[in-house]
């Protein structure tokens, strides 16, 4: 049960994770086209967009996923944890254990 309880909460964690690097992802991209578009391609404007690819999203990815989805994943999987400890107590006193 606790090998599950840690699989849970690296599955939400992670998710939370690869969406803030999405969400940085998308940030770049929506700069980049508002250069190309609107700016007439400025070069300092591409190296701000850069910059935000590579130290935004590693930001958003640890702020999102580190302290959003630690929280998330953390709450989901105690939760089911308990769910799953009570199911198994009752199964255990009721004598329907089942070979495992």
């Amino acid at each position: 049960m606790y090998r599950r309880k840690q699989r849970r909460e690296s599955v939400v964690v992670n998710s939370f994770a690869y969406l803030g690097l999405g969400l940085g992802l998308a940030i770049f991209l929506g700069m980049v086209a508002i250069n190309v578009l609107y700016m007439d391609k400025a070069f300092w404007f591409f190296l701000l967009a850069i910059g935000v690819l590579m130290f935004g999203t590693r930001l958003l990815a640890g702020i999102i996923g580190g302290v959003i989805g630690d929280e998330v994943g953390y709450r989901y999987a105690s939760r089911k944890l308990s769910e799953e400890w009570t199911a198994h107590v009752h199964q255990r006193e009721s004598g329907l254990s089942r070979n495992v």
